[in-house]
């Protein structure tokens, strides 16, 4: 479903999934994928005032802090509005003759479904202004056959060049999802951790700790697979792991600073993969063989749905 998506429109359903865990609702509704698109799209932050996103927050907060309870399987689906939120939002990606769905068409695609759009245009915001301003940057893009990156906010550091640049936006998914990650456990009391996911048996230090076995295997993993032409690699870490090594006990942050730690490590071998090693063919145990370039984005979707779980409202 989400093959057209670039990487920041990605992000913002990662984000609004996120932001749908924290009201008992059951589904991804269309006010959490606008969170999750205030945070990514740029050029909507840039119509807000800085207050408008915890405004925004509250709103939802009233409208779903009354909802049924969460089913302890519950996978947060999206909702049939959000549905077609993004479906009007691919929509409008065509109309605009864009090859990707950016954010700024799922942006479109809000305005389409009633509520949402009602939020924005208190904080003037509307389908035609904004829609215009894309228009107005659309040529340029379209009559080149590569788009330029854009250009990067003031606050924000430039991305490391991976030698491999199909790989590069998978790298930076990772690097974004380990940052906010930090930034959102960083702060919690260290009860925290001993909070039970909803979706595994494991407490949320567990689960980390299951991620730091992770991230330890494939960096293992990659260093066979840049130096063997057919690497066969031991079995993925075992969800009772986690038991026997005691993660349970460990101190809260001292666990957040060694997963972002092994993870930046990663990242640092995978900016040095060549883009000829990402065809490189491995066997996991008894698994069928994939290529290392599906290793690694298979990695960064399981860590975002793992890190999902652990912020996930208990």
């Amino acid at each position: 479903m989400f093959e057209r998506y670039t990487e920041k429109a990605r992000r913002s359903i990662f984000f609004a999934r996120y932001e749908a865990s924290r009201y008992p609702t059951g589904w991804i509704e269309a006010e959490h994928l606008l969170l999750g698109l205030v945070r990514e799209d740029t050029k909507l932050r840039m119509r807000l005032d800085n207050s408008a996103e915890e405004e925004i927050r509250s709103m939802v907060a009233g409208i779903y802090s009354q909802g049924p309870s969460l089913s302890t399987n519950s996978d947060l689906p999206l909702s049939q509005i959000s549905k077609q939120a993004l479906k009007q939002g691919a929509e409008e990606a065509d109309r605009l003759k864009h090859t990707s769905i950016d954010t700024s068409d799922l942006v479109l695609g809000l305005f389409k479904v009633g509520s949402v759009s009602g939020m924005l245009r208190k904080f003037g915001v509307d389908y035609e202004s904004y829609r215009r301003a894309l228009e107005t940057t659309a040529p340029s893009i379209l009559n080149s056959k590569r788009q330029e990156p854009e250009p990067q906010e003031a606050d924000e550091q430039p991305r490391p060049q991976a030698q491999a640049a199909s790989l590069q936006d998978t790298i930076w998914r990772l690097t974004q999802l380990v940052e906010w990650t930090v930034d959102q456990c960083s702060s919690q009391p260290a009860a925290f951790g001993d909070q039970h996911l909803k979706r595994k048996p494991w407490s949320r230090k567990e689960a980390l700790g299951h991620l730091i076995d992770c991230a330890m295997a494939h960096q293992g993993w990659m260093a066979r697979a840049l130096t063997e032409s057919r690497p066969i690699l031991s079995g993925r870490p075992e969800d009772t792991w986690v038991y026997e090594q005691g993660y349970r006990d460990y101190p809260w942050s001292e666990l957040l600073d060694v997963w972002e730690s092994v993870n930046l490590l990663l990242i640092h071998v995978l900016l040095n993969v060549r883009e000829e090693k990402l065809d490189t063919i491995c066997r996991i145990g008894v698994e069928d063989p994939l290529p290392v370039r599906e290793l690694v984005m298979r990695y960064v979707d399981y860590c975002e749905d793992i890190v999902g779980q652990i912020l996930a409202r208990g």
